[in-house]
């Protein structure tokens, strides 16, 4: 009988101790393995922090784009100054995983907000994880084109070339065009030619968005086909200066024997977008892919709107933002694009507008859908 209760003593400690060591087992396995996974790259959450750095830099907001740095690349960016080139695209072209750190290429568009200047640039940047966190560790852009006004004609640079090519001169504008706002075609209005305003490429570099301004902006999209630049008429002088002979407006060159040739330019052809009567074009870019352009201009009376083109028909889209909400009591501000979507923000002009004050918010717009609309 004693034995009896011994034996089952004794498989009753064995029992024990195997759950014991099975639940340490277990629990050091988890623990293990919760190690693991904080330890693990997430290229989608570094892909994110990219995105929330760019959108940063579009609103010209450096301290929160700066707090994404590593400390190393912060300290190293505590000098940046100010730019007059701003961000106002880009898209995400490549993204890699090498062990702990991302890799991406942006195309990136600047322009001037002042100025016909506009840049596009590569960018590759770095992202790591410091401690539990995903910061940027390096940032290096490198200059792929660059137009500039210069003695009344547009031109582009590639890359580090010294040499310039003509995009187009003020002649190459049409006389006039019609306003989109003249549903009827009824009346043809005179196109500021001579007054080139801001602009802006497209990612590939194979288009840019041009404007020109002169109390009314007419707005149009150029293609480039830089092969046409070897095609007879004379090369593009340097950015600063034009050849001894340049007689400046439309590209003319004089010949060796005196006789005026015309260089060519490498604009291939522009499509017309519009004419918007008594505003000024403030910005402009195009979406990921290129599909569309949207357009923020600022009408002194009724403030900033927005309007989005398709940028091979030239046409806008079926929904008129000036239509949509009450604009002039209500501002429409674009922010940013993301895939097949655009974001944008009403803005309420009187604080005491109670009206107004409804509509004010972040939106979306789906531009695959039917350009449905959507509250954030």
């Amino acid at each position: 009988m004693m034995r009896r209760i011994h034996i089952k003593k004794l498989m009753s400690c064995i029992l024990a101790c195997c759950i014991i060591t099975t639940f340490s087992a277990c629990k050091s396995e988890k623990k293990k393995g919760q190690t693991e996974q904080g330890n693990e790259f997430e290229i989608k959450v570094a892909q994110n922090v990219v995105d929330v750095y760019m959108k940063a830099l579009m609103k010209e907001d450096m301290e929160n784009a700066k707090k994404l740095y590593t400390k190393e690349l912060a300290e190293k960016s505590k000098e940046a100054g100010k730019s007059d080139l701003k961000v106002k695209g880009y898209s995400v072209e490549e993204t890699s995983e090498v062990g702990r750190s991302g890799f991406f290429k942006i195309k990136v568009t600047r322009m001037s907000l002042d100025k016909p200047v506009a840049t596009l640039e590569e960018c590759s940047v770095k992202v790591v994880k410091e401690g539990t966190d995903y910061k940027i560790d390096e940032v290096k852009n490198e200059t792929e084109k660059e137009a500039f006004l210069e003695q009344d004609t547009i031109r582009v640079r590639s890359k580090n070339n010294i040499k310039t090519n003509l995009l187009i001169d003020s002649s190459s504008f049409p006389q006039y065009a019609f306003s989109k706002d003249d549903k009827g075609n009824l009346s043809k209005q005179i196109v500021p030619r001579n007054k080139f305003s801001v602009m802006n490429f497209g990612y590939e570099g194979e288009r840019i968005a041009i404007s020109s301004y002169d109390k009314d902006s007419y707005i149009g999209i150029i293609k480039i086909d830089e092969s046409m630049a070897t095609q007879g008429g004379g090369g593009g002088g340097g950015g600063e200066g034009q050849g001894e002979g340049d007689q400046g407006g439309g590209g003319n060159k004089k010949g060796s024997q005196g006789s005026m040739t015309r260089e060519k330019p490498i604009g291939k052809e522009m499509t017309s977008l519009d004419l918007l009567k008594d505003a000024k074009i403030e910005f402009m870019t195009f979406s990921n892919g290129e599909k569309f352009l949207v357009v923020q201009y600022n009408k002194s009376n009724l403030g900033r709107c927005i309007r989005i083109y398709n940028t091979d028909s030239g046409e806008l889209i079926k929904e008129k933002f000036e239509e949509k909400y009450p604009y002039g009591k209500v501002e429409i501000v674009f922010s940013s694009f993301d895939k097949d979507v655009v974001n944008f923000e009403v803005v309420q002009k009187d604080m005491n507008d109670k009206a107004a004050a409804e509509l004010a918010g972040k939106y979306q717009m789906n531009l695959k859908e039917e350009f449905k609309i959507k509250r954030l």
